[in-house]
């Protein structure tokens, strides 16, 4: 994530990266009720790695799925997918000294090149 002022408060004159060296997860195992163990190890490895948006709602293709609309989705996948291997995998390997729309489009070719065909987003 490449961060910089734009009220011009600020000491930092160059562009920084916020760099994550440990992370702490707290899960409130009665909110997480329903899911598989398998399920929930890969979603918390999604939202680590990935770091998404939570409390939107997610394609039934990926393990975010799991807890659309914030209640658990019996409908979820049973692990995490390969459309969700292909996201971190792409963010990951993606130009992070780009513009954030030009990092975006680099991940969203990544993906579907990897999926290829495969790739039906409902």
């Amino acid at each position: 994530m490449t961060t910089s002022s734009i009220d011009g408060g600020s000491r930092i004159l160059q562009h920084t990266q916020a760099r994550t060296t440990s992370v702490i997860v707290i899960i409130d195992i009665t909110e997480a009720s329903g899911a598989t163990w398998k399920q929930l190890a890969d979603y918390i490895s999604f939202v680590v790695l990935a770091g998404p948006k939570l409390g939107e709602n997610f394609n039934a293709i990926s393990i975010m799925s799991l807890y659309n609309n914030r209640t658990f989705q019996k409908t979820a996948p049973p692990a995490m997918m390969p459309f969700d291997s292909a996201i971190i995998q792409a963010l990951y390997e993606s130009e992070t000294a780009v513009q954030s729309h030009d990092e975006q489009l680099e991940i969203t070719q990544s993906v579907i090149s990897r999926l290829g065909s495969s790739l039906h987003l409902n």
